[in-house]
Formats: C-alpha cells, sequence, structure tokens
C-alpha cells in the first residue's frame, strides 16, 4: 500500500534529477562556452570578438544578463562576464588544446 512517503519520494526524486542535469548541463554548457571564446581570442583577437559581442547585446539587450539561474538554463555566460574577461586579459595565454577538430586552412581556395 501506498503511504505518504511515498508519494512524497515519487514527486520529488524525479525533479530533484531534472534539476541536477539541467545544472551540469548547464556548467558544462557554460564551460564549452568560455573555451570557444578563448579559441577565437586567439584565432581572430580580442578587438574583433568584443566588437562582435558588443554588437550581440545591442541586437539583443538579454544577452547582457546576469545571475545564477540563466546563465544555466540558457548555458552561456552572460555578456557582463564575457566582456571584461577577454578586455581585461583573463584568458588562458595559450590556445586550449583542441585535438578533436582539424585545423583551419586559411587558403582553402576561398576568395579573400
Amino acid at each position: 500500500m501506498w503511504t505518504p512517503c511515498d508519494a512524497w519520494f515519487i514527486i520529488f526524486v524525479p525533479l530533484l534529477l531534472v534539476a541536477g542535469l539541467l545544472v551540469v548541463q548547464g556548467t558544462l554548457g557554460i564551460w564549452l562556452e568560455e573555451r570557444a571564446d578563448h579559441v577565437t581570442v586567439h584565432a581572430v583577437g580580442g578587438s574583433p570578438m568584443v566588437g562582435a559581442l558588443h554588437e550581440l547585446v545591442a541586437l539583443n539587450p538579454q544577452a547582457r544578463r546576469r545571475g545564477f539561474l540563466w546563465p544555466l538554463l540558457s548555458q552561456h555566460p552572460g555578456m557582463d562576464e564575457r566582456v571584461p574577461r577577454l578586455v581585461g586579459g583573463n584568458h588562458h595565454p595559450e590556445p586550449p588544446e583542441v585535438s578533436w577538430c582539424r585545423p583551419i586552412k586559411r587558403d582553402a581556395g576561398l576568395p579573400s
């Protein structure tokens, strides 16, 4: 027979699992986005990257968001975190290892 304790267990365990998955997935997404920022800074430079981020904020002011929950849900850090980190030089001095992708060929027959 069902007891009130069983009902709480059936309701809250799945909710805790979903919340845990969202936190793990959000944290991983933010970490990957920061790595992508570092790779981009080393590929094109800091000024073009910051300029592109400012253009994104002009198009979508919501991207400036701060807080804890929204960046986890969207898997993107807010621009208020990204831009100062890139401007202040708080990115890795060496490009991160990206051994799973092949290098971009600059002279791949594309018009310049």
